[in-house]
């Protein structure tokens, strides 16, 4: 399980439990699904950072916009 600790300007502080027991597959699969988990976890926390005032993003001669924050599962 994954879990932010503290995100305070440009760093986070993550905690994460791995839970070993059972065969090496077992223990690596478990390993490999928290570090899933976190990689989530911070790069959720490091989108949040980017144009947070929802303007739109220009590249080049080509204008991005956003609906805003929606709910997806990915």
């Amino acid at each position: 399980m994954a879990k932010l600790l503290k995100h305070a300007k440009k760093q986070l502080t993550l905690e994460v439990t791995v839970n070993i027991s059972g065969s090496l597959l077992e223990a690596e699969e478990a390993i490999q699904q928290a570090c899933n988990e976190i990689g989530q976890l911070a790069t959720q926390e490091a989108i949040t950072d980017f144009n947070t005032d929802g303007s739109p993003l220009m590249t080049g001669p080509v204008k991005w916009t956003s609906k805003g924050q929606t709910r997806q599962i990915y």
